[in-house]
């Protein structure tokens, strides 16, 4: 009997693995992004996001904000794509899919009509699977180049930015 108990508690070395996937998942779907209390940051110039104490990254306070750092994320990724620097986009493309996930959460707020916050969300969408498939080719599963999605990147993109940033 003890040697049964005993074969029960051994810990198995992948149970660490499953729980470090588990974190991973949560923290890349944003659950647990609104422990801390949200401030607002912004360097001179910029718009300001909305940020928790307890993050390195920053939330969107707008869809407006949310659609002018996709356009500088989406604009570092092709640069670092056109220089064949692979690793220089890595970083962006995990940054992207962070602020693709507020702006999901910023449309419903946004001032659109029916027809435009959906519109908004299938770009959304777009970005996401996209980009997406940028990053699993990176990580070495069944994916795409970025110049072979790059312009639905920046048509979804362009849709997003025309919809939610106010003209001059």
């Amino acid at each position: 009997m003890a040697s049964r108990t005993r074969e029960h508690t051994v810990s198995r070395p992948w149970n660490g693995v499953v729980l470090g996937i588990i974190a991973a998942y949560l923290c890349s779907c944003g659950i647990g992004c609104d422990g801390g209390a949200a401030v607002t940051k912004s360097a001179p110039g910029t718009s300001p996001v909305a940020q928790t104490d307890d993050h390195d990254h920053d939330h969107a306070a707008t869809l407006a904000d949310a659609a002018k750092q996709l356009t500088t994320i989406r604009d570092n990724i092709k640069s670092a794509f056109a220089k064949n620097d692979a690793d220089a986009a890595h970083g962006p493309l995990h940054d992207v899919m962070h602020v693709l996930e507020d702006a999901k959460k910023l449309i419903d707020a946004a001032a659109l009509d029916d027809k435009q916050k959906e519109t908004a969300k299938i770009s959304v969408e777009l970005l996401s699977a996209n980009f997406a498939k940028v990053d699993d080719l990176l990580h070495g599963a069944k994916g795409a180049k970025y110049e072979e999605v790059s312009a639905k990147i920046d048509e979804a993109l362009k849709a997003l930015v025309d919809l939610a940033v106010p003209k001059p």
